[in-house]
């Protein structure tokens, strides 16, 4: 549970800027990080981080950021996806 502003007039929550009203949810898709929050009938409002982050991978591979995510594509060939172990976590 994450604790967002109560705006006061027992409907409206704000969190990171944005106004949920009770009983709504919003996705924040723009990136780099990316989250979704609900607002509960009864007023509670429930964020989560839904954001993937690349931990680890070979040498051979960078990562590049497309959207929320961060995505393994091969050095040599960009177009194509990384060859080997990936790590990563979603935050």
């Amino acid at each position: 549970m994450v604790a967002g502003k109560h705006l006061g007039n027992g409907t409206d929550y704000e969190y990171d800027g944005i106004i949920i009203a009770m009983g709504t949810r919003y996705e924040d898709t723009t990136g780099p990080v990316c989250y979704m929050c609900s607002c509960s009938n009864t007023g509670e409002l429930d964020c989560c981080h839904t954001s993937r982050f690349i931990r680890e991978l070979p040498g051979t591979c960078k990562i590049e950021q497309k959207g929320c995510h961060e995505v393994a594509v091969s050095k040599v060939e960009e177009s194509q996806p990384c060859e080997g172990p990936i790590s990563g976590v979603l935050r």
